[in-house]
């Protein structure tokens, strides 16, 4: 009987010690977790901030407009997000304005942020900054100058759906807008024009005519008074808005290649011009 009892005893003591032993290491884990909880909110304010640091001093800054959700392109990504030689489409873009350090700003629709996240993580996007868009592309725009330092010179306007640039055309573009104070790249027409009159359609020399492009380059302080404008129907662009502004608006040779992916035909294009230039390139 007496040596049930000191059994009995000893188990309670046991189970006692037990308790105050898991107590002390949930008390260290709890401390634990919180330090490294701290560590990793410092590190990630510390990149923050040397991420702040650095867009800051950049005196080139591009917006890449990507705000768009694709109704024409037919497919359940807007197209700026589809993959295109293995890549997504804005990746191209944000690789060529990185190499030549520009700070960059890119415009999304809410819906795809986390989207944008989680695929600029997998394929190794360069820093950015993101800003919601607006109810039209001239709101999207305007809502990233709020986020560009005063102290820019120059800013870039590009749709995100256009991958086939490269870093000697921006810089041409920057070149062009330092003489001129913006620099709006074009290519001529090739088919034949007519426009509407009255109740038929009369021939125009499609000389006169230009097919515009984007990156659209501007000297940021004139860019910014100009979108403080309200909107109108007729900016089409950003050069329109500037030029509504009291601007000149100076038109620069296109490049050849730099097309909008609108439909999913243009995929197949630009992916078969892609690879043609990857081979003169090599």
């Amino acid at each position: 009987m007496v040596m049930m009892i000191m059994k009995v005893e000893m188990i309670k003591c046991d189970k006692g010690k037990f308790l105050v032993i898991l107590k002390s290491f949930a008390r260290i884990y709890e401390e634990i977790n919180e330090r490294l909880q701290f560590l990793v909110l410092l590190i990630s304010e510390l990149s923050f901030y040397a991420f702040i640091c650095m867009v800051n001093t950049a005196k080139k800054w591009v917006i890449v407009v990507a705000a768009g959700k694709g109704a024409r392109f037919g497919s359940e990504l807007p197209k700026q997000f589809v993959l295109l030689n293995g890549k997504p489409v804005i990746s191209y873009s944000l690789e060529v304005f990185s190499q030549l350090d520009f700070g960059i700003i890119v415009v999304i629709h809410p819906d795809y942020v986390h989207h944008l996240k989680s695929i600029s993580g997998m394929y190794g996007f360069p820093e950015h900054q993101v800003v919601f868009g607006g109810s039209e592309r001239f709101h999207s725009v305007q809502n990233a100058l709020l986020v560009i330092p005063d102290s820019a010179e120059w800013v870039m306007v590009h749709d995100a759906a256009r991958p086939n640039i490269d870093t000697a055309f921006v810089e041409m573009l920057i070149g062009e807008t330092v003489r001129y104070g913006n620099a709006i790249p074009a290519l001529p027409l090739i088919d034949s024009l007519r426009m509407r009159q009255g109740e038929g359609w009369v021939s125009v020399l499609r000389d006169d005519f230009r097919v515009i492009q984007t990156p659209q380059c501007f000297a940021a302080a004139d860019l910014k008074i100009a979108y403080e404008q309200p909107y109108r129907n007729a900016f089409t662009d950003d050069a329109s808005v500037l030029e509504s502004a009291g601007k000149t608006i100076h038109v620069v040779p296109g490049k050849v290649g730099n097309i909008k992916i609108t439909h999913a035909d243009d995929l197949h294009w630009m992916s078969y011009l892609m690879d043609t230039n990857n081979v003169e390139k090599n």
